[in-house]
């Protein structure tokens, strides 16, 4: 049996040892923190200890006691730090300066051949401490009561194998049986969470060790479990996805949380769901709030799907008597005040749910009256073409259905109508479409932000009035519930004919039903922009039966590049979005005069450093249209904001060059060329694929003659991320 650990806080050195005893297939069996600085005590299963500053005592009967054949099992310290206790395997044991009922009621404890296996002191010193031996006994003195009462509940079924106090002292402990179940009240957050995460994806608890001095500890579970799903295209472990999504993440954005399972609800977090830019840093958490942008369509989509079936079996019928269907009218559900060209009422519900509606605009404000306007006059806008139903994404498809639901219900308003017909079938409660109103969570929900943190983040708000195509406020937890009924298609939120139906194309609610090389990728993802700061999420089932969610609250760090890097959709030119918007000679009026990065990807551009090979150097930063032009002709080009680029203070930004013979990578986007007029780098390709030639400061259009073709990289976006994730577990190269 192997084991896996997390420490948080410790010194390194501890960290290490437990490292080298796993390096060599000794499992961890005990640790313990000694009061007074960098003191600990490492023990493994085959007896072999390591000892840092304990008291020299302690050292030597550590010795003694693993004698013969013995092994030590528990040390413990007083919070004074001059007492301990040693004990080993053969029920031996020595005691230094703890109190004095203790000692006797280990020699009762030990009577008849029972063994101690585990004391604990708490922090409040003193006559106060915990004592639990092999046959199930334990015996407290001034502990918190709470604690003994839960110690009491956890032996029935198990043992007690471990207890453990943190150094705040207090109502605050940990208690863990043989059977893995275990108990915490106040004790860290993300300690908690580990121990979660643990059980469900490794294996039962073993230990969980606070250190003395500070706010550090220590979580060890046995590594038992290695739930694996496989198909034709390979098998995967769930637990190597967490592992490549952490290796992928820590450290690169400000705060992240995922859950990645098959048959059981995980759960991991990292980092920070407020940063200390705003008010004192907050953990990010699987029970922290986050806006989760698009995915809402998802959500919509399975409230609506079941919604119209329930309004169906009560014998709602539309005009021509048929019952209510997806296929039915949306014009027959929206509010009769609404004057609608009958070529718009005719669309039917499927065709908004699958984005193939008529809308053309991705613009437009999701409120009432907005709607409104886009339906009564879309038409005559052309924003609104219900005779083209080619594939077009617009929030409005589905933010019609916050006006529409409640019409077919004839109850509830959307957010009712979504709890009950989706949240509340699976357990997910507390959900809405606007961040926690009262309590703890009003201060701990995730903010979102440009990496590093250091300024502050921007709170997307009540999306209330808006919602339907974004607005949900959810925990990773609440997304892993919805998923995790679907994945295993138990009907508790659709009948296997409802999924069946919403994942056959044109899906609905749905970005992708696979990815481009035939794997299983049925996903919604979302992305949310305020500023500079993002937000991106995504919530997938993929392979062999995988469900996966991810929320990141920040763009990422590549380190040796520049992000915040976007297509200005008026010029197709590639701007920079750190500073200001920039001026634009193509900007529409609504746009006063700058550039528009609405539907723009981010981008991530190499800078200074040697070029490597297949690249290209002297790009810079315009500081007055924030565009990248090349500065290696004699011609600086033409600027947007008059005369011609100016790069004072600009960093030497490096482009690849596309390699044709080898595919794309996943987050990789070509076709950005020169323009030997201008100067600048412009896409040849707009939000569509389709080719284009964006207008060019110059005078007419871009002129891309002489140009190679430039490969941009897309920052990893929640869904990039959870799919490189999984190929990489695959051990297969990302498409």
């Amino acid at each position: 049996m192997s084991v896996r650990f997390f420490n948080r806080n410790v010194p390194d050195e501890f960290h290490q040892k437990m490292i080298e005893f796993t390096n060599k297939g000794d499992d961890i069996a005990w640790v313990a923190f000694c009061p007074g600085g960098a003191r600990w005590s490492i023990v493994g299963k085959s007896g072999a200890y390591f000892n840092r500053n304990i008291p020299e005592e302690c050292h030597q009967w550590m010795g003694q006691l693993s004698q013969n054949g013995a092994k030590i099992v528990c040390v413990a310290f007083t919070p004074s730090g001059t007492g301990w206790s040693v004990i080993n395997n053969q029920g031996a044991y020595l005691n230094r300066n703890i109190p004095d009922e203790c000692h006797t009621t280990m020699a009762d404890m030990s009577k008849d051949g029972a063994r101690i296996v585990c004391v604990a002191f708490p922090q409040e010193g003193g006559n106060c401490w915990s004592i639990v031996n092999d046959r199930g006994a334990y015996f407290n003195r001034n502990i918190p009561e709470e604690c003994h009462q839960k110690m009491g509940e956890l032996s029935t079924g198990g043992r007690l194998i471990c207890v453990a106090f943190p150094r705040a002292g207090g109502n605050r402990w940990s208690i863990v049986n043989d059977k893995g179940a275990y108990f915490n009240r106040n004790i860290p957050e993300e300690a908690h969470m580990i121990c979660g995460h643990f059980t469900q994806i490794y294996g039962p608890l073993k230990i969980i060790a606070f250190d003395a001095d500070g706010n550090g500890w220590t979580i060890v579970a046995a590594a038992t479990l290695s739930e694996s799903v496989g198909d034709d295209k390979g098998t995967v472990k769930i637990a190597d996805i967490y592992a490549n999504v952490q290796k992928k993440l820590d450290g690169r954005v400000v705060g992240y949380s995922c859950a990645i399972g098959r048959a059981t609800v995980g759960a991991y977090a990292h980092g920070e769901a407020r940063t200390g830019a705003d008010g004192g840093s907050q953990p990010f958490l699987p029970w922290t709030k986050a806006h989760v942008a698009s995915v809402t369509k998802l959500i919509t989509a399975l409230a609506t799907i079941r919604v119209v079936a329930v309004a169906a079996a009560r014998g709602v019928r539309t005009k021509d008597g048929k019952p209510i269907s997806l296929g039915s009218p949306i014009g027959e559900f929206l509010p009769k005040t609404w004057i609608l060209k009958p070529e718009i009422a005719a669309v039917p519900m499927r065709a908004f749910l699958s984005q193939r509606s008529g809308i053309k605009t991705a613009d437009t404000p999701c409120d009432d009256a907005s709607m409104k306007a886009l339906f009564e006059t879309g038409p005559a806008t052309g924003k609104f073409n219900p005779n083209d139903r080619s594939g077009f994404y617009s929030n409005c498809n589905f933010a019609i259905f916050r006006i529409a639901l409640p019409i077919i219900d004839s109850h509830d308003d959307y957010v009712t109508i979504c709890r009950k017909n989706v949240f509340d079938l699976v357990g997910a409660a507390a959900v809405d479409c606007r961040p926690p109103q009262s309590g703890p969570g009003t201060l701990t929900y995730a903010y979102q932000y440009q990496f590093p943190g250091s300024s502050p983040g921007a709170n997307p708000g009540d999306l209330v009035s808006t919602s339907g195509g974004f607005g949900w406020y959810l925990t990773i937890e609440d997304m892993a519930k919805v998923l995790h009924s679907l994945n295993l298609n138990d009907g508790r939120i659709l009948t296997p004919g409802q999924w069946a139906d919403m994942t056959t194309f044109p899906p609905l609610g749905l970005d992708y039903l696979s990815d481009s090389t035939g794997y299983r990728w049925v996903e919604k993802n979302g992305g949310w922009n305020l500023g500079t700061t993002t937000m991106t999420t995504t919530a997938a089932i993929f392979g062999a039966g995988v469900y996966g969610a991810l929320w990141m609250n920040s763009d990422m760090e590549y380190p040796g590049f520049q992000s915040n890097w976007k297509r200005c959709t008026n010029c197709e030119t590639l701007v920079f979005n750190g500073n200001s918007m920039g001026k634009c000679h193509a900007a529409l009026p609504a746009d006063k005069g700058q550039h528009n990065f609405g539907g723009s990807s981010v981008y991530s551009i190499r800078k200074d450093g040697i070029v490597p090979p297949g690249h290209q150097g002297n790009w810079r930063l315009c500081n007055k249209c924030q565009a990248v032009s090349f500065a290696g002709n004699l011609q600086l080009g033409a600027c947007s904001a008059g005369g011609n680029h100016e790069h004072g203070g600009s960093a030497n930004f490096i482009l690849p060059f596309r390699d044709e013979t080898s595919p794309l990578a996943e987050d990789a986007e070509a076709e950005w060329r020169w323009c030997n007029k201008c100067q600048v780098l412009a896409s040849t390709r707009d939000a569509q694929k389709a080719p284009v030639l964006g207008p060019c400061a110059a005078g007419g259009n871009h002129d891309h003659g002489g140009s190679g073709n430039y490969v941009l990289f897309k920052i990893l976006t929640a869904r990039y991320v959870l799919y490189e994730a999984y190929m990489d577990a695959l051990k297969k190269p990302s498409a």
